[in-house]
């Protein structure tokens, strides 16, 4: 589900559909006479002046908002701009001039409803304010009714447009409308609260790609009517996409380590990665079965006999809590195909381990034999089979599913896994 955006069509002090429209201006629409009034103290600086604003000069100048070092209030100016390679211009000569000391500030949200703007705000001001002005802007302070406390100094500049996907660069710069002029202020005095940094965190947070996940809950929490194996939704940067495989975390999770890859799941076509929550120490009187369903997704089933059937010490035992199983392709994993994996790395490939190290090294043919099951076939065959267990099916028989030679359960193995992963 897309996240909400703050448009035209939506009141930019709740979020609500906005139907009322301001008779002033013309140009910005709330939900209701309450909204109006709130917002009226920080719109009434420009609202009637957008009316008497003069007709646009030329085809590519655009609506901006400027706020002068020695003005009393904004003020609406003509911006010059024109196409460059990947992001638009704007040209400030004739307004303003920074020389080598312009700073910007990208702004991506309305901090009032929490939304993602549909067209982002980018402001332009002296990035050496303080050095090269006496007093903090006056047209600023008018505009903000005196409550901004970051001390900004000298000119100021607004503009709006479209940007792109990829780069999130404004690509087409368009007049600046006045719904956005309220999400420009409400940003503008949130900085006596918060950092730049730390709203468009929370903004990269909000927008970013949900993806379905699952989390299996360590043996020590498992309680009767709990699943083992449940439902949850993670951002697209979450720290378990990070350099394991081939990804970096855009935001959450610094220090936080990585996810890593079942081999399991790389060989069938289905590659899961799992991320260990973050846990307190664990005490000794505490249970140490650990999690055994995780434990065995990470056998290792390279052909190299000194190390196959071993998994690594950091998924083994009771190091191993809960753990976050998520597809390496982002696409949707639900619990019960969570539940299937577990229960085919465990009773079905497990066993064929197994019998390849009971003289206590494999053999060529042994891991061979057991490669064999660790194919995109037989795990589709073994979900089909646990899909029909789960349904009751009349065509599950005591070695037979559906006609089909039954992998590696026997028919009360197979009702005592499905009672303890979905209860």
């Amino acid at each position: 589900m897309a996240t909400p955006q703050d448009t035209p069509m939506t009141c930019p002090c709740c979020g609500d559909e906005a139907t009322k429209t301001c008779s002033g201006c013309r140009d910005i629409r709330y939900c209701s006479a309450a909204c109006q009034k709130s917002d009226w103290k920080i719109h009434k600086h420009l609202c009637k002046s957008l009316g008497q604003f003069p007709e646009r000069p030329r085809k590519d100048m655009r609506r901006a908002i400027y706020f002068p070092p020695d003005g009393d209030k904004p003020v609406f100016t003509w911006l010059e701009t024109y196409p460059g390679i990947g992001c638009a211009h704007v040209e400030t000569e004739g307004i303003i001039d920074f020389g080598r000391s312009k700073g910007s500030i990208s702004i991506p949200l309305n901090v009032r409803t929490m939304r993602p703007l549909s067209k982002r705000i980018e402001l332009h001001y002296d990035d050496e304010f303080n050095f090269n002005y006496d007093c903090q802007n006056p047209a600023l302070r008018t505009a903000c009714n005196d409550v901004i406390r970051v001390s900004w100094r000298g000119p100021l500049l607004a503009y709006t447009g479209a940007t792109s996907a990829e780069t999130g660069d404004i690509m087409s710069v368009e007049d600046f409308p006045m719904h956005q002029y309220s999400a420009l202020m409400a940003y503008l005095i949130k900085l006596n609260e918060c950092s730049h940094e730390s709203l468009n965190t929370f903004y990269r947070q909000l927008v970013a790609k949900k993806i379905q996940a699952a989390r299996i809950v360590e043996a020590a929490k498992r309680l009767p009517g709990r699943p083992v194996f449940e439902g949850v939704e993670i951002n697209e940067d979450h720290p378990a996409y990070l350099v394991k495989y081939g990804r970096l975390a855009k935001v959450i999770g610094r220090g936080a380590e990585p996810g890593e890859i079942s081999p399991i799941s790389q060989r069938i076509g289905m590659p899961l990665v799992a991320w260990k929550y973050p846990t307190l120490k664990m005490p000794s009187t505490q249970n140490k079965q650990g999690n055994e369903e995780v434990t065995a997704m990470f056998i290792n089933i390279d052909t190299n006999e000194d190390q196959f059937g071993f998994a690594p010490l950091d998924w083994n035992g009771p190091k191993v809590a809960d753990v976050l199983l998520t597809r390496g392709d982002q696409k949707t994993l639900d619990p019960d195909t969570a539940a299937a994996f577990a229960a085919y790395c465990h009773y079905h490939i497990l066993p064929f381990v197994e019998r390849a190290l009971v003289k206590g090294s494999a053999t060529k043919q042994y891991i061979n034999r057991a490669l064999e099951e660790v194919t995109p076939e037989k795990w589709a065959l073994f979900q089909e089979q646990w899909q029909k267990l789960q349904a009751k099916s009349a065509e599950v028989g005591d070695t037979l599913v559906a006609g089909k030679p039954r992998m590696g359960l026997t028919l009360a193995d197979y009702r005592s896994v499905v009672a303890r992963f979905l209860p």
